[in-house]
């Protein structure tokens, strides 16, 4: 989906099993938003038809293509809205970046303890 801007977005909701839903400890949140920046800069090495290895590095450009932009929270819970995509990013690009990365947040590894996280284009 795209926001009012033109970029394709969508919003990140936490649920941390509190009562009111409206908070989440700094930490968790960095450590979410920097795995989610990682997730889509690696996506975007295999989106732009490149070979990821075990210790890849990612090219500046690739970078500034594929980042995140948070916006602010939503209010009446805790629902981080992000933009996709930098310069020069292709719509087949963001529509196969945006389709793993829905993949990926359908697996959850067993075992781990860490708050719900719900994907909902906008």
């Amino acid at each position: 989906m795209t926001n009012p801007d033109g970029k394709t977005a969508f919003s990140l909701h936490i649920e941390t099993g509190t009562e009111k839903g409206d908070a989440v400890p700094a930490a968790v949140l960095a450590q979410i938003l920097t795995s989610a920046q990682r997730s889509f800069e690696l996506i975007g090495v295999h989106v732009e038809g490149r070979t990821i290895q075990q210790r890849a590095r990612i090219s500046a450009t690739t970078r500034s293509r594929f980042q995140l932009v948070c916006r602010l929270p939503v209010p009446g819970c805790y629902a981080v809205p992000i933009e996709l995509g930098g310069n020069d990013l292709l719509a087949e690009h963001i529509t196969a970046a945006m389709d793993v990365f829905k993949r990926s947040l359908a697996v959850s590894p067993e075992g781990t303890l860490r708050p719900s996280i719900r994907l909902c284009l906008m």
